[in-house]
């Protein structure tokens, strides 16, 4: 797993709303696309991401004076309910796994190089490269499911940037809350070739690094008592790690956050971060 991704109306109350949560947000960044002759063209839309020390969490929003494919994808997601509409995973090889998916049933649009510039910690300024395998808009129900190769990670996990004072180091997971987990687990799987298996609380599709859960509305209000369900299917919650649950908990605290706890776990209500929830758990 490479990230997860809000989408937002207002990019500046969810900084600030990701800000008072103790995440370092990367500068405002409008996206662009290199084509075959290394232009570079504006996709319509703009993000500020949280960088962890594994995975990173991405805030979206359109740019409105441009009218492209993904700022009306993000649109359209945000009429649904605005929170978690993108996870991401990552691969070596961006073209190899888009052909795999091909084969697998999927029309997978071809390769986006996607191209912006970051200031370093010592001041210069270099390019940040992915190459991101989408898929035609609705071909996944629960929003924008990609995957992508980071060509540059050492221009986005940069160490100014990472998260630290939450103690919340990494993305371990992400829960699809769904009628129909079956059908649900079987297309993220044939997406990213791994097989679902039942796991605590319903099904699980476990990568290399992190896990996709599929929950009903009924297994994911008794992860999350009282929680709002706004669309079927939807992305649910992140699912993320600390190194020191105390801490995390003193900090949210601080911060005049309301946290609730139960076996260990810790969860974050969306109506604290921008319509998703936010499930903590211990590294132990």
């Amino acid at each position: 797993m490479d990230h997860v991704g809000w989408y937002v109306s207002d990019l500046a109350a969810a900084g600030a709303a990701f800000e008072r949560l103790g995440f370092i947000l990367t500068p405002y960044t409008p996206h662009t696309h290199e084509n075959a002759a290394g232009e570079r063209i504006p996709s319509g839309t703009a993000n500020r991401c949280a960088m962890l020390g594994l995975g990173y969490l991405e805030i979206l929003t359109y740019t409105p004076a441009l009218d492209t494919p993904l700022a009306n994808q993000l649109r359209a997601g945000l009429d649904r309910y605005q929170g978690l509409h993108l996870i991401a995973f990552t691969c070596a090889d961006a073209a190899p796994e888009a052909a795999r998916m091909k084969e697998a049933g999927f029309a997978p649009l071809p390769v986006a190089d996607l191209r912006r510039q970051v200031e370093t910690d010592d001041g210069a300024e270099i390019t940040a490269a992915f190459s991101v395998i989408r898929l035609p808009p609705n071909a996944m129900a629960e929003g924008r499911v990609q995957m992508l190769t980071q060509d540059t990670p050492e221009a986005v996990w940069l160490n100014s940037l990472i998260t630290r004072d939450n103690a919340i180091d990494a993305l371990t997971g992400v829960v699809v809350c769904t009628s129909d987990p079956d059908e649900a687990a079987a297309r993220f799987g044939r997406f990213t070739g791994r097989a679902p298996a039942h796991g605590g609380e319903g099904l699980d599709l476990a990568l290399d690094r992190g896990i996709v859960s599929f929950l009903t509305p009924d297994q994911f209000l008794t992860l999350v008592p009282g929680a709002r369900i706004p669309s079927d299917p939807f992305i649910a919650a992140a699912i993320m790690r600390s190194g020191d649950l105390a801490a995390t908990l003193s900090f949210m605290k601080k911060q005049g956050v309301e946290v609730s706890t139960r076996s260990g776990v810790m969860v974050i209500d969306a109506t604290d971060a921008m319509g998703a929830y936010l499930v903590i758990k211990g590294s132990r």
